[in-house]
């Protein structure tokens, strides 16, 4: 289920019945019914931060008949607000809290090219565009695993572990 979180900063607390296990982890005794937090603060949420450059060349030969443009960019951006999705069970949260944990890279470049020819009355122009990006995820909210097969942000890559 996803939840719509207005106010990120603030932490809602209320009674839904079900209670804590009280010594035992995960054992249904000792179960206790009180309040409890339902949704937990994020006391330093932030913007994302955006770090861009792009460099680019234009081309235009035989008097404007054919214009070229070619840009290379790169973008990445840090503090990507996301879900803490690995919190041990003993912390005990019945949610999980989001933080700016997250971190993106984007490279590739673009452009565009027209050719434009005068053919009797009739003006012929011919446009295309192109565009190459990868993306690589650098951070994210992760367990921590003992071997590296064990992650699932491995070289930039996800894997899926099902």
């Amino acid at each position: 289920m996803i939840q719509h979180i207005v106010f990120p900063y603030l932490y809602t607390i209320k009674d839904d019945g079900n209670g804590w296990t009280w010594s035992d982890y995960g054992s249904p005794d000792n179960v206790y019914t009180g309040m409890q937090y339902t949704q937990l603060a994020s006391n330093n949420v932030t913007w994302e931060i955006a770090t861009k450059h792009d460099a680019g060349v234009d081309l235009s030969l035989f008097n404007d008949k054919f214009t070229a443009t070619v840009d290379y960019f790169h973008e990445q951006r840090d503090g990507i607000y996301m879900e803490r999705n690995y919190l041990p069970g003993i912390v005990g949260v019945n949610t999980y809290p989001k933080a700016n944990v997250g971190s993106v890279r984007s490279k590739g470049f673009d452009g565009n090219f027209a050719y434009k020819q005068k053919i009797g009355k009739v003006n012929l122009t011919v446009r295309g565009n192109f565009t190459y990006s990868k993306n690589e995820i650098l951070e994210k909210d992760e367990e921590n695993a003992v071997y590296p097969y064990q992650k699932r942000l491995v070289t930039g890559l996800i894997r899926r572990r099902d």
